[in-house]
């Protein structure tokens, strides 16, 4: 898709007006390196097409990232400036540490742990040679980012604001449909089209994208507040009709080859299958109705093999799982849509107690990535030092 839309105008201009008026700042207040500024007002302009949210939590963590890495410029440095080794080393054992908490935090608040290694890197290590003015430089290297940061932050939430919410409500919709689109092809015997397919692939990644605009809702201040319990709770049903559907799926294959049909257990399929089709609101009398009929959708025991009636009740059982997540996941949507509303009981039932959803973290790479991190900073530094340059 171009990138000459309304959007993209919108943050081209948006950025531009944030960068001149963060040069403006810089140069009235005589800040040594203005074009800082103007640099911090494109980076943090970059994350979800510069949404609100997005570019307010990039912002303030780029300023906190910054004051870290500059409190622990001015103990490594000047502590160490006349130990070249050991400053060498202290810097990549820090830079390498913030990398690592980096990739822990797999929310905004992981890149102030990369900005506060990466200051210390990029900016403290070359004040090595003249350490008394570490102070100074710092200080203005703080005001600098500061400035971009708040006037991008500023722009992007009060000029024609993209907020997070309506994002997230949109990539909402997007991901019931790929969902109700898979549903009905694992409850349906025809083989699965290229569409479905497409729908398949597509719902893993709309909840990861979900799962990170969910967590930059809480510095959207260009749109309506939500409760973030609603979106935690609607993505765990989503992320719940993965495993059903595919072991229903594999289920209804399996008793697709037995000679021996199963027209009660069929008819309730189609069933299940049509509402989750044709359902667009939560509608409790409608799943009661489908949780009731499925005991009696299986077969009379002893008329069919022991393994047919096993799989039979393992279909019920998971298709009952199925409903009520589906049901579930509709009711939460609309409350997320409705949010200036007050949500009704079974919302707030849903939503109690509830947390993030917790991702998988693979310490053994963010280690690595760590260590390599750590390794480019004593071979860079080491460089100038060995040789003289």
């Amino acid at each position: 898709m171009s990138a000459f839309n309304h959007r993209g105008v919108v943050y081209a201009a948006n950025t531009t007006v944030a960068a001149l008026a963060a040069l403006l700042l810089a140069f009235s207040l005589g800040l040594a390196n203005p074009w800082w500024a103007a640099l911090t007002v494109f980076i943090a302009s970059q994350p979800m097409a510069a949404a609100s949210g997005a570019v307010v939590a990039r912002a303030l963590y780029r300023i906190l990232g910054t004051l870290i890495g500059g409190l622990a410029t001015l103990v490594i440095v000047p502590a160490l400036a006349d130990m070249p080794a050991l400053l060498i080393a202290a810097v990549a054992v820090w830079t390498a540490s913030c990398v690592y908490l980096s990739l822990l935090y797999r929310t905004p608040r992981g890149y102030a742990f990369m900005l506060a290694g990466y200051t210390v890197a990029l900016v403290g290590l070359p004040l090595a040679a003249d350490p008394t003015t570490a102070f100074d430089n710092m200080l203005l290297r703080l005001e600098e980012v500061a400035i971009g940061a708040a006037c991008a932050a500023v722009v992007h939430s009060v000029v024609l604001p993209r907020d997070v919410l309506s994002m997230a409500q949109a990539k909402v919709t997007g991901t019931l449909a790929d969902a109700r689109q898979w549903i009905v092809g694992a409850l349906s015997p025809d083989l699965t089209s290229a569409t479905e397919r497409a729908a398949r692939r597509r719902l893993a990644q709309d909840l990861s994208e979900l799962h990170l605009l969910a967590a930059t809702l809480p510095y959207d201040v260009a749109g309506g507040k939500a409760d973030m319990r609603i979106v935690w709770a609607l993505e765990d049903r989503l992320v719940a009709l993965l495993p059903l559907l595919s072991g229903i799926e594999d289920r209804l294959e399996t008793l697709a080859k037995d000679p021996m049909p199963l027209a009660a257990l069929s008819s309730h399929v189609r069933e299940v299958q049509r509402w989750a089709k044709e359902s667009t609101r939560a509608d409790d009398a409608e799943l009661a109705r489908l949780l009731e009929g499925g005991p009696r959708a299986l077969p009379t025991p002893g008329s069919v093999p022991i393994h047919v009636e096993a799989l039979a009740a393992s279909v019920v059982e998971r298709l009952a799982d199925l409903a009520a997540a589906w049901n579930e996941a509709l009711r939460l949507a609309h409350a997320l849509r409705e949010h200036h509303h007050r949500p009704d009981a079974g919302t707030r039932a849903l939503v109690t107690g509830q947390s993030p959803r917790a991702l998988h973290v693979d310490q053994g790479l963010a280690a690595f990535a760590g260590l390599a991190v750590g390794l480019a900073v004593v071979l860079a530094a080491a460089v100038p030092v060995v040789t003289g340059w």
